[in-house]
């Protein structure tokens, strides 16, 4: 039996999610949903879409649509979410999974009320070299982690006209995109950030949103993360590196594709010796999709949870917070473990 997707948005990484979705074993895009009846059309015919939705609820009622992935307006996940819940439909939902605590813990207790799977879109998490970092810290390979290091620099380019509205976007290069270094910290290291100090800034008069920041996140466990994050910084690096008492992990190149597959190095230096990996290119959207149908079928996976989804939107309220402060702020606390 294939699974079928529907989709919810017609933009940059819901193209390559549909394509990946063409690409995985045992699934196909049963629908699309656009804001723009047009593009969804287009959309559909130019990514193998079997059918275009006139509306939320046409899509929801089609019954060849198993998964609904929603990648709208982050401030339209919530609404989004509940809906597809209510129709007995899985979600996989973007990151940011929403705007607020307050609406990811609606999400997650709707999902649970009525029994359907809400993921996060962490693809990053599926790559295998994140995989083997966090295998290498859980193994003790670097000793106890002490500091960690990531960033994200992002050429210029194009951002929707709803990146400007505030109350849909909830912010700039860190929803957009510094989120997911965030979550890949946390993911390796396996532990939640408790305290940040940070500092945000606006080149561009012209963006109602931060496109630079930089922050210091001290996560459960003692160690200590810097990041930083820049729009229209096309040669910034993606080094991923967490340093401990024994030795050190360096990713580079794992992240640096342009939200899809790539392969990239890692580096292991430990007791004077240095160990290096690499990796065959990957189709990260395709082992998203993949993992996700695993875990609606009962099976662990990598795939990001609510609660990763929520730490994620937590983090970054506390960095806009220590940021505005000049302060360090205490990370408040996420949704339950379950």
């Amino acid at each position: 039996m294939s699974v079928g997707w529907g989709l919810i948005g017609t933009g940059r990484v819901a193209a390559q999610m549909a394509d990946a979705i063409g690409r995985a074993e045992g699934t196909h895009a049963a629908s699309v949903l656009s804001r723009d009846s047009a593009r969804g059309a287009a959309f559909a015919a130019n990514h193998g879409v079997a059918t275009v939705a006139g509306s939320l609820e046409e899509l929801l009622v089609n019954d060849a649509v198993d998964v609904v992935y929603v990648a709208s307006p982050n401030g339209l996940h919530v609404a989004q979410t509940l809906a597809a819940a209510d129709a007995g439909k899985h979600v996989l939902c973007e990151k940011p999974m929403a705007t607020s605590l307050g609406d990811c813990d609606l999400m997650d207790r709707r999902c649970r009320e009525r029994g359907v799977q809400l993921g996060i879109a962490f693809q990053y998490r599926q790559h295998p070299a994140h995989i083997a970092m966090r295998q290498a810290v859980r193994d003790g390979l670097i000793g106890r982690p002490v500091l960690a290091d990531a960033a994200v620099c992002l050429p210029a380019m194009s951002t929707p006209d709803w990146y400007g509205d505030p109350a849909l976007a909830g912010g700039g290069v860190i929803p957009m995109s510094g989120v997911h270094r965030l979550d890949l910290i946390s993911f390796i290291l396996e532990a939640p950030p408790v305290r940040v100090c940070a500092m945000l800034s606006t080149r561009d008069a012209d963006r109602p949103y931060e496109d630079t920041a930089a922050a210091v996140v001290a996560f459960e466990g003692g160690a200590t993360a810097t990041v930083r994050f820049a729009m229209d910084v096309p040669y910034g690096g993606d080094p991923i590196a967490i340093h401990g008492t024994e030795g050190s992990l360096e990713a580079r190149g794992t992240t640096s594709q342009w939200w899809g597959g790539g392969g990239g190095e890692v580096t292991l230096r430990v007791r004077g010796s240095t160990h290096k990996t690499s990796y065959d290119s990957v189709d990260l959207y395709q082992l998203q999709v993949e993992s996700f149908v695993a875990q609606i079928g009962g099976r662990s996976t990598s795939v990001g949870t609510a609660r990763d989804g929520a730490a994620a939107v937590v983090l970054t309220a506390a960095i806009v917070d220590a940021s505005n402060s000049g302060t360090t702020v205490t990370v408040g606390p996420g949704l339950p473990r379950h």
